[in-house]
């Protein structure tokens, strides 16, 4: 995230992230401690219960294959309002999904049904697909009293109408490790969450759109790709918002930034997607020491532990953009070299800090190549995090279009 504003007791703490500028009373590398960031993580933080686990090596499903669900009551919201207050019901699931490789992992999400009775064909469906939560398995959104997301594009959707199936993704939450900005593994966690869904919940319709932001945007655009394949005939599109189309773009403005945790993060997909990998290849020994806090933790832990205990430019070794398993990772993440099914609107802020305009506007050109039906709207004024709050209405408006069968147009 770019822009982000901590609740700490009496004070909001804000953070311009690739600059490292810390707009806050204080010159510290970040703008809490790492004590009080382990204190508002465990504020937060449900319980690993037996739901989340399955059996090692996990028994054969098809990928979209529910494992369980279960109803869930324990969310609550920063204002202490629940989902039960507004109407929602909410379900989590376990279902059956699929690696980079192929490989059968389970995956962990939830279901935010809306208040009243499903319309004729069933709800109509928003699979949102989250950003960067962290690689441990605390960092389910589903294992959040808030959701991750909350009010920041997740609770709006069902308060209009539509059910929203969102998926963890594999590692967060599950047995199995994270492959962080493993576009393709990510894809698959949202395309075979939806059959899954269906399954624990009755009154899903068999239409949907994918909404992601930054890694989950990144996501949609993959899922889009796949889907020339799969030909799901209930996808209608996808929206992407601030994805990052090129790894290498975003890694480098890690290093030397307040945020420089997410070098930890990247690696440890790597490491995810291929074993063999060592952590010492491409990060410093004092960040290679770190790991098992990226590994054990969430967002806020790992960003303030790697900004007080590594120095800045201290946390990717130099020559890390000539790591062969770095390589292979941003040519089976970039985004827009093959063509997309159905229409998507790739959404750009001009002042977005994280992913650069540019880089979002060179994946636009890829796509365009590769003859997709992708329309690119960009907004003056909105950092990485504000983008989701300030297109809001415009988001809304492009995926009534879609289940009403409109074609893709412009602003």
């Amino acid at each position: 995230m770019t822009f982000i504003q901590f609740l700490v007791p009496g004070v909001v703490l804000a953070i311009m992230c690739s600059t490292g500028n810390v707009l806050a009373e204080s010159d510290a590398p970040f703008p809490i401690t790492v004590a009080e960031a382990r204190e508002m993580q465990k504020e937060v933080a449900l319980p690993i219960t037996a739901f989340y686990e399955t059996e090692v090596p996990l028994p054969a499903g098809k990928p979209g294959q529910l494992i369980r669900s279960e109803p869930f009551d324990g969310y609550n919201f920063p204002d202490g309002t629940t989902p039960e207050d507004m109407g929602i019901r909410v379900v989590r699931f376990l279902y059956h999904s699929r690696a980079v490789d192929g490989t059968d992992v389970p995956a962990s999400g939830v279901v935010l049904i809306p208040y009243g009775k499903p319309p004729a064909g069933g709800w109509p469906v928003v699979v949102w697909a989250h950003g960067t939560s962290g690689v441990g398995r605390i960092a389910a959104p589903s294992l959040r009293k808030d959701l991750y997301y909350g009010w920041q594009g997740l609770l709006e959707w069902p308060m209009l109408g539509y059910a929203v199936i969102a998926p963890d993704y594999a590692g967060l939450g599950t047995n199995v490790p994270h492959q962080y900005l493993a576009a393709p593994a990510q894809a698959n966690d949202v395309i075979y969450a939806v059959p899954a869904a269906r399954a624990a919940v009755p009154g899903l319709g068999e239409k949907w759109v994918a909404v992601g932001h930054s890694q989950g945007g990144g996501a949609v655009v993959k899922a889009a790709e796949m889907d020339v394949t799969i030909l799901d005939p209930g996808y209608l599109g996808a929206i992407a918002l601030a994805p990052a189309g090129d790894l290498q773009a975003g890694a480098a403005q890690i290093n030397d930034s307040m945020v420089r945790g997410y070098a930890a993060f990247l690696a440890f997909g790597i490491k995810a997607v291929f074993p063999e990998f060592k952590y010492r290849d491409l990060l410093t020994p004092e960040a290679t020491a770190l790991m098992p806090v990226a590994s054990d933790n969430g967002w806020l832990v790992t960003m303030a532990t790697f900004a007080y205990e590594v120095p800045a430019g201290k946390v990717l070794k130099s020559n890390w953009m000539e790591n062969v398993y770095f390589r292979q990772m941003r040519d089976l993440s970039m985004l827009g070299e093959r063509p997309t099914r159905g229409p998507l609107l790739l959404v750009a802020g001009i002042d977005d800090l994280t992913v650069p305009v540019d880089s979002i506007a060179a994946t636009y050109e890829r796509m365009l190549k590769q003859g997709s039906d992708v329309e690119y709207r960009t907004y003056a004024g909105l950092d990485h995090d504000p983008l989701v709050f300030g297109t809001f209405r415009d988001q809304f408006r492009w995926v009534e279009d879609r289940f009403a069968g409109k074609p893709i147009g412009g602003q």
